[in-house]
C-alpha cells in the first residue's frame, strides 16, 4: 500500500513539474539584442516601458505571440525593414482615469477595461522576459535576458 501511495504521488509530481516548465526550450532562432528602456510621459503618472528583441537566424516561420516581462503580458509587433525586431509597449502609467458613465452606452466611449488581477504565469527576475511563439500550431516560450538601456523623458 505505501509503494503504491508512493508511486502515485511521484506520478503526480512529475506531472506538475511539467506542466510548471510552460514548455520552455531551445527556441529555432538566435537572439542578437534585447533591451528594454523605461520612458516617462510629459504628464505626472504616464509612463511605460519600451522593449525591441532582434532576431536572426530564423529557420522556421514563426508567429510571435507575447512578451511576458515585469509582471506583464503584452502583444509582441514585428518589424521586418532591418531584419527581425520584435517590440511590445508596456503601460506602466499610475494615472487615475475617471469612468464616464451614462445612460446612452455611445457616451461611454472611451472608458478602459478593467484591470484582471490573474496570476502571473511565471517567476521571472528583474531583467528576465519571455516569449511566447507558436510553430506548426503548437505554443513554445523561451526565456530571455534584456538589458536596459537610458530612460528616455517626454516633453
Amino acid at each position: 500500500m505505501l509503494k503504491k501511495t508512493t508511486v502515485n504521488f511521484l506520478l503526480v509530481l512529475s506531472f506538475i513539474s511539467c506542466t510548471t516548465s510552460k514548455n520552455i526550450k531551445n527556441p529555432p532562432f538566435s537572439i542578437v539584442k534585447a533591451t528594454y528602456i523605461n520612458w516617462y510621459g510629459g504628464q505626472e503618472g504616464v509612463s511605460g516601458i519600451r522593449t525591441e528583441i532582434e532576431i536572426a537566424d530564423l529557420k522556421e516561420k514563426i508567429d510571435f505571440k507575447y512578451l511576458y516581462f515585469k509582471n506583464k503580458k503584452e502583444a509582441l509587433i514585428t518589424l521586418t525593414k532591418k531584419g527581425i525586431v520584435l517590440t511590445s509597449n508596456i503601460n506602466t502609467s499610475t494615472r487615475q482615469t475617471s469612468l464616464q458613465m451614462h445612460r446612452d452606452p455611445k457616451k461611454e466611449y472611451g472608458n478602459s477595461l478593467p484591470i484582471s488581477k490573474t496570476k502571473f504565469p511565471f517567476e521571472l527576475k528583474e531583467n528576465e522576459a519571455i516569449i511566447s511563439y507558436t510553430l506548426n500550431k503548437k505554443e513554445y516560450f523561451y526565456k530571455l535576458e534584456l538589458k536596459k538601456g537610458k530612460n528616455l523623458f517626454y516633453p
